[in-house]
């Protein structure tokens, strides 16, 4: 029954199991469009495709998708199935999700939670997260000395992420940082935490597990992202940007993971004073368990200091035409957002873009700005600095006990 698996109207249906890709000057071209459709692939432990549900089926079992994508790659998604869906689903299946007919994955994740048998609920929901998530169980526990922080990268995703994950490590997605590190030291630290620390003393790098499941650390990118020249009451309907001075900080104490000889793990202070002038005072210890050397928590506290000194801008857009959703936006480069009358434009950073997928079409929202206003962030940061404090008391112990206090 190829009609049923593969779609309606011809013999072998309008989704592709497998198709070519034409490729242009570098540029990948994949055709044709289908709109309002929406496919759901599913995979072994050993990466063959055991399963492809799409929207354009007759009686497709999808009933529902929506999945996200951040500056770290996929993250969360969810997937809502009639019962009678048909497919063995079980926990850490790998998922990838293509819309508008492409043959390329939009989106790559896993299976987290799935219904129990018996449940009342008359749909099957599933959620999960991109292999980025499985980075917070991946624990490193390595010194680095006098090493390029790409490097230091480099080393973490072969040796511990990409053998014990499904993301995997691609030396053509590891940028050179141009910074050598004087002395770093992971104290059991996740391999999350690391691979942040590593892109904040970089300065303006992103890292994560993009839809192929290819870690990647790089440049953030400044330029304007070509797909995401929008005008207001033309490619977009609503546009909601805002100012938060409640993140202003302008005056640092680093907390590193060493004492000085006094007992104090405080490396390096640093201030704005125009800053200062502006928002008054806004002190706050940032830490970074990995600094041993001071003039490693120097280049971090500066970098710090620079990207909060001034309110972090935020803006949130909805209601995006269709032929923006279908040019596959990534959480790369620079949004301009341009009114109506052209009078004014606003230069943001694409924080993350979302999808939603059912019968009623597909529908794209996008988050822009220097950093992303909710409360999933507000608890990371928690958590973190909980995270923080315990990396610190074991990097100052091991000190003690070492005698090592430089």
């Amino acid at each position: 029954m190829p009609n049923i698996m593969f779609g309606r109207g011809t013999r072998f249906g309008k989704c592709r199991f497998a198709g070519s890709v034409l490729q242009i000057a570098g540029v990948r071209i994949d055709y044709p469009y289908i709109d309002n459709c929406f496919s759901v692939t599913f995979f072994s432990p050993h990466g063959t495709k055991t399963a492809i549900l799409s929207s354009v089926r007759k009686d497709s079992p999808v009933l529902s998708l929506s999945f996200e994508l951040a500056q770290t790659g996929c993250a969360g998604f969810t997937l809502e199935l009639a019962k009678d869906h048909g497919v063995d689903i079980y926990y850490g299946q790998r998922v990838d999700i293509s819309l508008f007919g492409s043959s390329q994955p939009w989106y790559s994740g896993y299976i987290q939670t799935k219904p129990v048998a018996g449940t009342t609920e008359a749909t099957f929901t599933y959620t999960g997260y991109g292999f980025y998530g499985q980075l917070e169980h991946v624990i490193v526990n390595r010194e680095y000395t006098e090493r390029e922080i790409s490097e230091i990268a480099a080393d973490i995703i072969r040796e511990d992420i990409d053998r014990y994950t499904g993301a995997h490590y691609n030396e053509s997605k590891i940028y050179p940082t141009g910074y050598t590190a004087s002395q770093l030291s992971f104290d059991y630290a996740t391999a999350k935490d690391a691979l942040k620390q590593l892109s904040e003393f970089a300065v303006n790098y992103l890292y994560g597990v993009d839809e192929y499941r290819d870690i990647f650390f790089r440049p953030m990118l400044t330029r304007i992202n070509e797909d995401s020249r929008l005008w207001v009451g033309y490619h977009i309907q609503k546009f909601l940007p805002e100012e938060d001075v409640e993140t202003v900080v302008n005056y640092i104490y680093v907390q590193g993971g060493a004492l000085d000889d006094e007992g104090s793990n405080i490396m390096y202070q640093c201030s704005d004073a125009d800053s200062i002038a502006a928002y008054g005072k806004r002190a706050a210890v940032l830490s970074i368990p990995s600094a041993i050397r001071e003039e490693d928590a120097t280049r971090w506290g500066d970098t710090q200091l620079d990207r909060l000194k001034d309110p972090q801008r935020t803006a949130k857009i909805d209601t995006i035409a269709k032929e923006i959703a279908r040019r596959n936006i990534r959480p790369e480069g620079m949004a301009r957002i341009t009114s109506g009358d052209g009078s004014f434009s606003y230069d943001y950073p694409i924080q993350k873009v979302k999808y939603k997928a059912s019968g009623k079409g597909i529908i794209m929202t996008m988050e822009l700005g220097e950093y992303t206003k909710d409360y999933d962030t507000y608890m990371l940061k928690i958590l973190r600095d909980v995270k923080n404090e315990e990396l610190l008391s074991r990097a100052n112990t091991k000190a003690i006990v070492t005698g090592d206090e430089s």
